[in-house]
């Protein structure tokens, strides 16, 4: 599994950063809070970031 992690204190330890994924019900995209990607559920506001090209 990929996750995200920062390295704190010089490499002697890290901390997980889950994406908006982890307040999910769905064993599925519970199995992908922690990837290095900014993944939004179906439905939610995620599209609204989208713009069209001028």
């Amino acid at each position: 599994m990929n996750t995200t992690k920062h390295v704190t204190n010089k490499g002697q330890a890290t901390t997980e950063i889950p994406n908006k994924l982890i307040n999910e019900k769905s064993p599925y995209l519970l199995q992908h809070a922690y990837n290095p990607v900014n993944w939004y559920p179906r439905g939610s506001t995620g599209g609204s970031q989208v713009t069209a090209p001028r």
